[in-house]
């Protein structure tokens, strides 16, 4: 798998490992944050479709 190189400030870099669990890498939390935002996005859409 190829990488990229981010840069990223202190204030989110602060963020970030904040929401780092345990032997994540920082790859893992990014993953795992956008995972849930975009689950609740499509959730939220699918509510609003079907009136929910």
């Amino acid at each position: 798998m190829s990488t990229k190189i981010i840069s990223i400030s202190e204030r989110v870099y602060t963020k970030l490992d904040a929401e780092r669990l345990e032997g994540e890498s920082f790859d893992d939390v990014i993953t795992r944050l956008t995972e849930k935002k975009s689950f609740s996005l499509k959730t939220s859409n699918i509510s609003l479709a079907y009136g929910l």
